[in-house]
C-alpha cells in the first residue's frame, strides 16, 4: 500500500512539474520571440519599460527577433534615446573609426573651416591609408572633412587634430565626451585605429544627437550628397560608406580594426505607421558582416512595427 501511495504521490508532482515547465517555456518562447539559443546568445533586451511607451504601433509581434553577427548593437529612437532593440548597448567596446565622428566634431569647433593645413609625414604614419593625402601638401580645414568622414582617411583625421598639436587635441575629444555625458567613452588617438578607442553605443547615441543638433552638415558630408557646404576639391570623391545614397539616411560612419571587428554608425529619417518621423540610429560593434546586420535590423523594424 505504502509503495502504491508512493508511485501516486510521485506521478501528481510529475504532472505538476510537467504543466509548470511547459508553460513556463512556452510563455518564454512568446514574451521574447525568438529560439531560446539566440536569446541566450546575444542577450536581447526589448523595451519593455512601463513608464516608456514604443511610438511603434506593433504590427505583428510574432516576428522573431533577428539574428545578426555582432557584440552589441543598438536600434534608438536618436532625438528621445528611447531603445527599440539592444544588446549589450551599455557595454564599453572598440569602435574603430567611428572616432572620426568625434575628430570631426573637435575641428569643427576649434579650427576655422579656411584655415590651411600643412600635411606632414608624421600624419601619415599610419600604415593604412584610404586617400593619398602628400607630404607638403596643404588643404583647408574643410577640405579634410570630405576624406575623413567619406573614406575613412587616417592622414585627413590626423592632419586635423595635428594643427592643434595631437595630445591637446586627444584632450580636447575626451573633455568634449565628457560634457556630453558621454561617461563610457575614451578616446586615445583621432583616428580609431587603437583599440583603447572605445565607447558605448549609448554614448554613441548621444554623440550622434549632439551631432544632428549642432554639426549636421559632419552627417551631410558622409553621405552621398554636400547639404548646404560648398563644392570643394574632395566632395566628389568616392564615399566607402555603406547606405551613403539610401535616399533616407542622415548620416553614416563605418570603420574596422581587428580589435573592433565591423563597426557602424547610421541614422535613418524613418516613418512609422501613423505617419510620423523618426531619426532611428542603428548602431553596430564587432559585427563581421555590418551591411548585413544593417539590412536585418531593417527589416525587422519594418516587420515588426512597419516601420520604413
Amino acid at each position: 500500500m505504502r509503495r502504491v501511495c508512493f508511485l501516486v504521490f510521485g506521478f501528481v508532482v510529475f504532472a505538476v512539474l510537467t504543466l509548470f515547465l511547459g508553460g513556463f517555456f512556452s510563455r518564454t518562447l512568446v514574451e521574447y520571440n525568438a529560439p531560446l539559443k539566440e536569446r541566450s546568445f546575444f542577450s536581447y533586451q526589448e523595451n519593455a519599460s512601463s513608464s516608456q511607451s514604443f511610438f511603434f504601433e506593433d504590427k505583428d509581434a510574432s516576428v522573431l527577433l533577428p539574428a545578426i553577427s555582432v557584440s552589441a548593437m543598438l536600434v534608438a529612437d536618436v532625438d528621445t534615446g528611447e531603445i527599440i532593440l539592444g544588446s549589450r548597448e551599455h557595454d564599453s567596446l572598440p569602435i574603430a573609426s567611428l572616432t572620426k565622428f568625434m575628430t570631426a566634431v573637435v575641428a569643427s569647433e576649434f579650427v576655422d573651416f579656411e584655415k590651411l593645413i600643412v600635411i606632414t609625414p608624421s600624419m601619415l604614419m599610419d600604415s593604412v591609408q584610404s586617400f593619398p593625402l602628400e607630404a607638403g601638401a596643404n588643404y583647408r580645414m574643410l577640405d579634410l572633412l570630405y576624406p575623413a568622414l567619406k573614406e575613412s582617411s587616417n592622414g585627413a583625421a590626423r592632419a586635423l587634430a595635428g594643427f592643434l598639436g595631437e595630445e591637446y587635441f586627444v584632450r580636447q575629444m575626451n573633455e568634449r565626451a565628457k560634457m556630453l555625458g558621454m561617461d563610457s567613452t575614451v578616446f586615445v588617438d583621432p583616428v580609431g585605429v587603437g583599440e583603447g578607442n572605445t565607447s558605448s553605443l549609448t554614448d554613441l547615441r548621444v554623440m550622434a544627437k549632439h551631432i544632428l543638433d549642432k554639426r549636421k552638415f559632419l552627417f551631410d558630408i558622409s553621405r552621398k550628397e554636400r547639404g548646404t557646404l560648398e563644392k570643394n576639391i574632395f566632395s566628389d570623391i568616392p564615399n566607402y560608406n555603406e547606405f551613403y545614397d539610401d535616399p533616407a539616411i542622415i548620416g553614416v560612419k563605418n570603420g574596422e580594426t581587428r580589435a573592433a571587428g565591423q563597426t557602424f554608425l547610421g541614422v535613418w529619417e524613418m516613418e512609422d505607421s501613423s505617419g510620423a518621423k523618426r531619426n532611428i540610429m542603428i548602431s553596430l560593434l564587432g559585427s563581421k558582416d555590418r551591411k548585413s546586420d544593417a539590412l536585418v535590423l531593417r527589416g525587422w523594424l519594418k516587420e515588426r512595427f512597419g516601420v520604413e
